[in-house]
């Protein structure tokens, strides 16, 4: 990914709900933060990072084709 595409997607994180922003950013990270850390957080029971973080991501991307990306 170049960083202008890495400058777009941090753009679009910062537009999504914050406790969204708080579950993805440290996954695009560098380097990126595992799901064990993220884990660790009150709140972030690991088994549901995964699907959450999918609707995040498809979130991001419906933002992302919006743009013309």
């Amino acid at each position: 990914m170049s960083r202008e595409e890495r400058d777009l997607v941090r753009a679009a994180v910062r537009r999504i709900p914050p406790p969204h922003q708080e579950l993805v950013s440290p996954l695009i990270a560098e380097p990126p933060v595992g799901y064990d850390r993220i884990g660790e957080k009150p709140g972030n029971a690991r088994g549901s990072i995964g699907p959450l973080r999918e609707r995040i991501v498809e979130r991001l991307g419906r933002t992302l084709d919006g743009e013309g990306w």
